[in-house]
């Protein structure tokens, strides 16, 4: 769908659980056409109004329901947008989306990410707020809500066409510079002020990207990896943590061999709780793959929690993640004396996990604040890495004329950060998650 079809589209933008109201949206020239055939009275632009909604063909009423309709350009998509608000049984959400796409060959069901799409194309969001649309509705915590609100709001998107403008500025004095030197009117200092400008705009970009790191934690979660050896009481501690069964427990060591995640918002953090293989010396080839993962995984952890217990003792040498290890002496309930440092932790009791997790969110808390970042896919850093590398060649460059070209090159970049080149690529790739009612 690399083009916006100039069809009229229907979809169901609420829920498809059971509810007590359901939102079906219209989108396109037909908006208006088919509020007139379904509805006993015409509808005021940006005014919620109770009408009735009828099959046009038989005179059948479907249901009671509120209806705005939002002209063009003055919508969500830049197009007339019809809302109905309707009872929210399965019958009447199916009756309706039969109904509306009967009344045209030119009106038809929704594609995931169409309404969203069509927002883009006709100016009401930019390729960022999209991709930040995308993230709000699947965000999960408080740290990932406020996330997606901060690059909603536009900022980034703002920020990006400042840079943009500073750019074009910047390659403006020089290209003057290397045209008219020989002209009186023409200040010799142009290069001078472009490298200024240039090395602020780096200092900008450069901060930008710090925060990258962390905000792609907060949008996928930071990886907690539980790592002991085995029959250390690694999955119990997984499921008292989780509180839920997600890992199977037994008195036979060597239980779990492949590793095991589940997500928990812990204090509005996302977490991703990992549970791997116990580490130990092994001939059979599966225990060994196990191992291997459980060891990449730790050297991967923004958190490593090493479990140990009376019978299982600590390992010689944990793997440290990024935020450190928490050590945890398990099985408290069984007795026994931990070393100093290591936080004492009964799964069966619950002795101690309040600790731990206050541990654990200590380290989340060192990584930096859990508030928003700019960025936090992969996509805007590698766009953003390509242009603070251009600017530092431009900074480099002894001429003028390779300094032009790297600052056109930081142009570029900006302009695939933003969506400008290679839009549909990245669309089509990002809608292929989202919802169809967006």
């Amino acid at each position: 769908m690399g083009v916006v079809s100039n069809q009229t589209i229907v979809a169901l933008s609420s829920g498809a659980n059971r509810a007590a109201i359901a939102v079906v949206r219209v989108s396109g020239r037909l908006a208006r056409f088919a509020a007139e055939a379904i509805l006993d009275k015409p509808l005021v632009h940006r005014r919620a109004q109770r009408a009735i909604l009828r099959n046009p063909a038989t005179g059948a009423r479907i249901d009671d329901c509120i209806a705005i309709l939002f002209a063009g350009p003055h919508s969500a998509t830049g197009e007339d947008v019809l809302e109905l608000h309707v009872h929210g049984s399965a019958a009447v959400i199916a009756a309706v989306l039969a109904l509306l796409p009967a009344l045209s060959d030119e009106i038809r069901l929704a594609e995931p990410g169409e309404f969203s799409r069509r927002s883009l194309y006709n100016g009401k969001l930019d390729l960022l707020q999209v991709e930040a649309l995308g993230e709000l509705l699947a965000a999960e915590t408080d740290a990932q809500l406020q996330q997606a609100q901060r690059q909603l709001s536009g900022e980034l998107g703002a920020v990006a066409r400042r840079w943009a403008d500073e750019l074009v500025q910047a390659r403006s004095w020089i290209e003057a510079e290397l045209d008219f030197s020989d002209e009186g009117d023409v200040d010799s200092g142009a290069f001078g002020r472009a490298r200024r400008a240039t090395l602020a705009l780096r200092g900008e970009v450069g901060a930008v990207l710090s925060g990258e790191a962390h905000g792609r934690r907060i949008r996928e979660g930071f990886s907690v990896v539980i790592t002991g050896r085995p029959n250390a009481g690694k999955s119990s501690l997984l499921n008292a943590l989780t509180r839920r069964d997600v890992a199977i427990v037994s008195e036979r060591p060597g239980t779990t061999r492949d590793v095991i995640e589940t997500s928990v918002a812990l204090a509005g953090w996302p977490v991703v709780y990992v549970d791997s293989a116990g580490i130990q010396e092994s001939t059979d080839p599966i225990e060994q793959e196990g191992i291997r993962r459980a060891l990449s995984r730790a050297r991967q952890a923004d958190v490593v929690v090493s479990v140990f217990s009376h019978d299982a003792p600590e390992l010689d040498a944990a793997d440290t993640g990024s935020l450190g290890t928490v050590r945890v002496y398990s099985k408290a309930d069984l007795g026994g004396q931990p070393p100093p440092g290591a936080l004492m932790v009964s799964s069966r009791t619950g002795q101690g996990l309040e600790g731990l997790e206050l541990e654990i969110i200590k380290r989340l808390s060192a990584s930096g604040p859990a508030e928003a970042s700019l960025v936090s896919r992969e996509r805007h850093r590698r766009c953003l890495v390509e242009m603070r590398d251009c600017l530092d060649r431009s900074l480099a460059a002894g001429l003028p004329e390779l300094a032009a070209e790297d600052l056109r090159g930081a142009s570029s970049a900006l302009s695939r950060l933003v969506g400008q080149t290679d839009l549909d690529t990245v669309l089509d790739r990002l809608f292929e998650g989202f919802c169809i009612g967006k």
